[in-house]
């Protein structure tokens, strides 16, 4: 044990505690680990009048007995104790679970209680984000932005991607569903993890596939390395910090997560839509669905991930504002009733 621990477990008089020990050793840096000295095992020490050894030990026992009300002693009392500072000092009390957690966590024999602010705080940051980036302010956002970055925004919406992974779009990565008229069409998308790149699915369901067949149409020659964009991500973060609606890129990848997990669909689907790792020791290996099971399950949140409506007014109104667009940033300007035409293909 590094000196810094050693000198810290002796501040609290639990330098020969092997549970301390082999705690502090899992514990990175210096001011962290103080913290969870003094706000988490210190506190319920002193409650508890038991040294840490102890408290593993009695742990260890309860996790042996057949008796559920015995194995769930410990979690019985890091939650009353957790209640009891609530009362005077919520954010004390928070800091006080979580250490405790980690305390029980690194020795072997873990608690199996969850956060008890968490899903309160989950579901009121799920709503917050729903209200900011509700359909109304990305259809303002789309009105005001440049015809790339308005593609980009609706890619970003109806994904969940990546913004820098949008931009690094191919025609190789979007062309099959596209050509068969495959709808939702799926897109996959490039992220780097740490020097490896590694290649995920998405889909994209309405609005974005109406602007992508736009932009391909204008394309003299299409291989499957030609890119989509000609802008980079910081076009986009830009306009969006410009834009001061306190939207940012993430923010649309958050909407997408909460948009399918309230739909039901599968978490460890929902993160390999998004790229990330599946959640679980078996996620990984066990739940990389096919590409038809994630396009069924996808196709439950179309209504609420379209940004404009299927209505021929609708469509109508979108085919003019982006024919005024299409006249000033493309080098070849499209009729305006040949888009509508795409659009309401």
């Amino acid at each position: 044990m590094e000196n810094w621990r050693k000198e810290l477990a002796s501040k609290f008089g639990w330098e020969s505690d092997e549970a301390v020990v082999r705690w502090l050793t899992q514990l990175r840096t210096r001011y962290y680990a103080l913290e969870c000295l003094r706000k988490g095992l210190r506190v319920h020490c002193q409650k508890t009048g038991k040294t840490p050894t102890q408290l593993i030990e009695d742990r260890i026992e309860q996790l042996q007995g057949k008796d559920p009300r015995i194995r769930g002693k410990a979690e019985d009392t890091v939650l009353r104790f957790h209640r009891e500072i609530a009362e005077r000092t919520p954010g004390i009390a928070i800091n006080y679970f979580r250490k405790m957690k980690s305390f029980y966590k690194y020795n072997y024999c873990p608690l199996g209680c969850t956060d008890p602010g968490y899903t309160v705080k989950k579901a009121v940051r799920d709503q917050r984000v729903l209200e900011k980036l509700n359909k109304e302010r990305i259809r303002e956002i789309c009105e005001k932005a440049t015809f790339e970055v308005r593609l980009a925004v609706l890619i970003a919406t109806e994904s969940g991607g990546r913004i820098g992974a949008i931009m690094n779009l191919t025609y190789g990565d979007i062309k099959d569903d596209l050509e068969s008229d495959v709808i939702p069409a799926a897109i996959w998308l490039k992220h780097k993890i740490r020097l490896a790149v590694a290649k995920y699915p998405s889909f994209v369901c309405g609005d974005a596939v109406k602007l992508l067949r736009i932009v391909l149409k204008q394309r003299n020659e299409l291989k499957d390395d030609t890119r989509i964009f000609s802008i980079t991500k910081h076009t986009v973060q830009n306009f969006l910090c410009d834009f001061n609606s306190g939207v940012h890129a993430h923010l649309f990848r958050k909407r997408f997560q909460i948009i399918l997990e309230d739909y039901g669909v599968p978490l460890n689907w929902v993160d390999r839509l998004l790229g990330h790792v599946p959640r679980g020791a078996q996620g990984a290996t066990y739940s990389i669905p096919p590409i038809g099971k994630l396009r069924e399950q996808y196709s439950k949140t179309i209504s609420e991930l379209k940004i404009y409506g299927s209505t021929e007014e609708t469509n109508g109104k979108l085919a003019e504002a982006l024919a005024k667009v299409l006249s000033y940033y493309l080098k070849r300007k499209i009729p305006g009733k040949e888009i509508s035409q795409i659009l309401r293909a």
